[in-house]
């Protein structure tokens, strides 16, 4: 599976973001046709390449024509809707300034429809959000990793005076989302609130991946310097897809509980449950239970073990699989609606009629399971099917 993989070694910012994202391929001129429609006041954008700490990174500059200008969300989402971008990166951008906003309204002890936006409200800040949600949807991979960011220390000048590294929205943005911090030796700011409501808007997974196919690349520049690279770091990775094992002997259940429990952790999410006989000390016949599971499954699937069978330990394995790509489609053919499972490998497709159509079909026109599997095959090949 394809994923994006921040690596927050120096933080993240709105413009670090787009950058970042420009640089890992997003079409700099489709972005470009979106922030042309853009309607609050006059702004240029800069995009080139640069250098930080020996680093090349592109850096993405906006400067805006305007004044200091202060806005409600119902302002920024308006200046959203009328922007000319995809539905998804419209509802990517308003996800991203709801979280903004509700971060500020925490913080200030007010309404979130009340709160008003001083850095995150001017026209950088919305160009910054709006382009990261266009480079994203430009992209096209929804699954994000977000490493944990690095923040700095010290106090950061804003429109309230000086506020304590992290600010207070950025602290509720972390807190509320999951977002992990690591606090570092730098002075200043190095995550914006911008940066941690985009983290937040985009992460589906915050465990960082320990083996991986780098695809592609993304470097993007900060605007301060500290000792090392002031570079965001966005890839396109494929992961090894890890699977969990979990393995009990049980020699004191009846077949009835264990027929009850693999229906529960199927019920449940288990990828796979299978028993088998063995034999445990004294020669005592028992089973063995088998489950494979996601990291995420792990601790429900064991409770439902432990509450429906006798056992009182159960052993974890990590396990790595290769997976071929696969779908599920339903085609109507002569014998009804029937699902197939398609997977790919090396540019070819199998195709499996679903056990359940099979049999719905073969008990509808009482031909034999087996006869019946090989027609519907037989029918997708001649594509006999709508």
């Amino acid at each position: 599976m394809k994923k994006l993989y921040f690596m927050c070694d120096s933080g993240i910012s709105g413009d670090m973001t787009v950058a970042a994202l420009l640089s890992l391929g997003a079409d700099e001129q489709a972005l470009r046709d979106v922030l042309a429609s853009i309607t609050p006041g006059e702004f240029e954008i800069n995009i080139y390449q640069t250098q930080k700490a020996g680093v090349s990174a592109k850096k993405f500059d906006v400067t805006a024509k305007e004044g200091h200008v202060h806005r409600h969300l119902s302002d920024v989402d308006k200046i959203i809707e009328e922007t000319v971008m995809t539905d998804k990166a419209k509802k990517l951008a308003h996800k991203i300034f709801l979280i903004v906003a509700q971060a500020e309204a925490k913080a200030h002890g007010t309404d979130i429809n009340k709160v008003h936006f001083h850095e995150v409200g001017a026209v950088d800040s919305i160009v910054d959000i709006i382009s990261a949600a266009v480079c994203i949807d430009n992209i096209g991979i929804d699954e994000v990793i977000i490493s944990p960011v690095s923040e700095g220390r010290g106090y950061v000048d804003c429109a309230h005076g000086k506020l304590p590294v992290p600010v207070p929205a950025v602290i509720n943005i972390v807190q509320e989302h999951g977002i992990k911090i690591r606090r570092t030796e730098n002075n200043g700011e190095m995550i914006t609130p911008t940066g941690a409501a985009i983290a937040a808007a985009l992460k589906t997974q915050d465990e960082e991946p320990e083996s991986f196919n780098v695809l592609a690349l993304g470097v993007g520049a900060g605007t301060k310097d500290f000792k090392h690279p002031n570079v965001l770091r966005v890839m396109i990775i494929e992961e090894e897809e890890s699977v969990w094992e979990l393995k009990s002997n049980i020699d004191d259940v009846t077949g009835e509980a264990m027929g009850y429990t693999m229906e529960k952790l199927f019920a449940a999410g288990a990828l796979d449950v299978y028993f088998q006989p063995v034999y445990m000390k004294k020669n005592r016949p028992a089973y063995m239970l088998n489950i494979l599971c996601r990291e995420d499954k792990i601790r429900e699937l064991e409770n439902i073990v432990f509450e429906n069978t006798t056992t009182i330990g159960i052993r974890r394995h990590l396990c790595k699989r290769t997976e071929l790509k696969r779908e599920i489609v339903c085609k109507n053919t002569r014998y009804g609606a029937i699902k197939y499972k398609l997977c790919h490998i090396n540019g070819n497709i199998r195709v499996y009629p679903e056990a359940d159509s099979v049999k719905e079909a073969s008990d509808n026109t009482g031909i034999g399971y087996t006869q019946m599997y090989e027609i519907l095959c037989g029918e997708y090949a001649a594509g006999e099917m709508d």
